[in-house]
C-alpha cells in the first residue's frame, strides 16, 4: 500500500459547472492541486476569476474530453503542479424529454461520447503515472437513473450505467497497482441544469425523495473528496449514491 505524495494534481472535467467547481473546492480543502477541465470558454472565464485566490494550485483548461489529445495534452501541462494522480470525471451533458422512439441515433452518440469516452481518455492520459507511483484515485460520476431509470432520458441512463459497468472492470484491473476506482451517483442536485426546473416539476420530483429536498453541490463534493483521499485506500469499486434516499438499498 503507498499513501499519496504530498504533492499531487487531480484532473476535474466539467470543473466550471455547479457541482464541478464544488469538487474542485473540496479538492483544493483537502490538499489537492487541481487542472480543471471544461469545454465552455465563457463558464470556465467566471471559474477563474471566482478562484484567484487558488490560482498557484490550480490550471484551468478549455478542453472536449471527447478529445484524447486535448485531454493528454492538459495533463502533461498540469505536472508542473505535481504528479496528476487524481481523476473526477463529471463533465456531462443533459438532453430534453424524449421517449426511446423520439430519440435520434446521433443523440446516443453524444451521450456515450462525452459520458463514457471521455471519462476514458482522462484515464487513458493519467493511469501510466498512477502506476508509475503506485498510488491513483478515479472517481466516475454516474446519476441515481443509471440504477432505476427515467422515463424520457434513455440514452443519458444507459450512459451513466455503462460507466458503472467500466467502473467495476478498472477497479478489478487496477486494484494491485494501488489505484482505486469508485463511482459517486448523485440524486437531484440543485446545480444549473435543475436551476430551469418549474416548480410544478420541482414539486413532483420532491414526492419521490425520502429527505424532501434537493442536495446539495457540496455534498458531492465531500463524498468525492473523500474517495480520493487516504482513508478512503480501502474502498475500490464501489457506487457510492448521494441522493436523498431515492435509492436504498
Amino acid at each position: 500500500m503507498s499513501s499519496s505524495p504530498e504533492r499531487k494534481v487531480a484532473v476535474v472535467t466539467g470543473a466550471a459547472g455547479g457541482m464541478g467547481k464544488a469538487d474542485v473546492l473540496a479538492l483544493l480543502d483537502s490538499g489537492w492541486n487541481v487542472a480543471a477541465c471544461d469545454r465552455d470558454e465563457s463558464r470556465l472565464k467566471t471559474f477563474r476569476s471566482e478562484t484567484e485566490e487558488w490560482t498557484d494550485r490550480i490550471a484551468s483548461y478549455c478542453l472536449d474530453v471527447t478529445s484524447l489529445k486535448d485531454v493528454q495534452e492538459a495533463v502533461k501541462d498540469a505536472s508542473r503542479l505535481g504528479p496528476v494522480l487524481g481523476v473526477v470525471n463529471n463533465a456531462g451533458i443533459g438532453s430534453a424529454k424524449r421517449l426511446f422512439r423520439d430519440i435520434p441515433v446521433a443523440d446516443w452518440r453524444e451521450m456515450f461520447d462525452v459520458h463514457v469516452i471521455g471519462a476514458v481518455h482522462c484515464v487513458l492520459a493519467t493511469l501510466d503515472g498512477m502506476e508509475e507511483v503506485g498510488f491513483g484515485r478515479i472517481v466516475n460520476v454516474s446519476s441515481y437513473c443509471a440504477e432505476v431509470g427515467s422515463v424520457g432520458f434513455s440514452h443519458y441512463c444507459a450512459a451513466k450505467a455503462a460507466l458503472i459497468g467500466y467502473s467495476m472492470s478498472l477497479a478489478l484491473e487496477e486494484a494491485e497497482a494501488g489505484v482505486t476506482v469508485n463511482v459517486v451517483a448523485p440524486g437531484l442536485v440543485d446545480t444549473p441544469m435543475t436551476a430551469g426546473d418549474s416548480d410544478e416539476i420541482r414539486a413532483h420530483e420532491l414526492t419521490k425523495i425520502p429527505l424532501r429536498r434537493y442536495g446539495r453541490p457540496e455534498e458531492v463534493a465531500a463524498t468525492i473528496s473523500f474517495l480520493l483521499s487516504d482513508g478512503a485506500g480501502y474502498m475500490t469499486g464501489r457506487v457510492l449514491g448521494v441522493n436523498g434516499g431515492m435509492v436504498c438499498r
